[in-house]
């Protein structure tokens, strides 16, 4: 199962935050799983690969300059996301339903005023299968579309040959995609599809912008913003591939460190029903 839940989260005191809270999430999201689960707890926190979930910074919280404040009762929400069975089962039958009724990230207090983990329950919240996906656009007998967009909602970069790059590159986001799919999912594509993507899918537009993220005691820079590609060469598998990974970017995230809130990306079905303003 592939699972975006979201917590909706109340300020319970007024506080001065810093204006990204990635880490402190993937901490509360390691917290709550070692605290049902601890196996997998253990799993999570010592595995070396790919670990298959996200978390964002605090969604709703306008961010000015380096500080962001909140305010007692202000309300935002926290996304949770989980690309592996074993572990959207866990979160979606123990750990969601039983979080505690108040909880701290950095120096601020909250509390869980709901939980949102069914399709339609909110614009972000989604459940459904790789089955689902692959019925949805590989075995589809209509004609697959020949552009795609993705809207980068919170600072995303890759690392390659050991250096940091902050450009959505066709090959970047769409071999990374196929990696963390095939690593996973029960259906396999093809690992070609880093060079189709290098090779035949071109940036047709691009409106970003740099975002510069201290993180772990260092600084990282990133891109938001929206990026258009089309398949130049108009292949019906590798189109209804390209799709494919586009919405499945919407549970897996895209680039480096999204399990500390980077590269949070939603295809434009989902950036358009978005409620509340950009993640932090």
């Amino acid at each position: 199962m592939l699972l975006s839940a979201i917590i909706a989260l109340q300020a319970r005191k007024e506080a001065l935050l810093p204006p990204y809270l990635g880490k402190a999430a993937h901490a509360l999201f390691l917290r709550l799983v070692a605290t049902t689960d601890p196996n997998m707890g253990a799993k999570l926190h010592d595995d070396s690969e790919a670990k298959p979930f996200t978390v964002s910074g605090l969604v709703g919280l306008p961010r000015r300059s380096a500080t962001m404040h909140i305010n007692a009762g202000q309300v935002c929400l926290l996304r949770f996301t989980s690309y592996e069975d074993d572990l959207s089962n866990l979160l979606a039958e123990k750990v969601l339903p039983s979080l505690p009724q108040e909880f701290e990230l950095e120096n601020a207090l909250f509390s869980v005023e709901d939980v949102f983990m069914q399709s339609g329950a909110h614009p972000l919240s989604r459940q459904t299968s790789y089955q689902e996906l692959a019925q949805g656009h590989l075995l589809d007998a209509r004609s697959a579309p020949t552009r795609v967009k993705l809207f980068f909602m919170s600072p995303t970069t890759f690392r390659s040959g050991g250096k940091n790059i902050p450009l959505p590159l066709p090959g970047l986001v769409f071999g990374s995609l196929a990696d963390r799919w095939n690593a996973v999912s029960p259906i396999t594509i093809s690992r070609e599809v880093r060079r189709y993507a290098e090779e035949f899918v071109a940036i047709s537009q691009c409106q970003l912008k740099t975002r510069t993220v201290e993180i772990a005691g260092g600084k990282q820079v990133g891109f938001i913003g929206s990026c258009s590609y089309v398949a130049l060469r108009h292949d019906a598998y590798w189109r209804r591939v390209m799709n494919l990974l586009a919405e499945f970017a919407f549970y897996s995230g895209v680039g480096y460190k999204t399990t500390m809130g980077f590269g949070q990306t939603f295809t434009h079905r989902f950036a358009a029903k978005r409620s509340t303003s950009q993640s932090s």
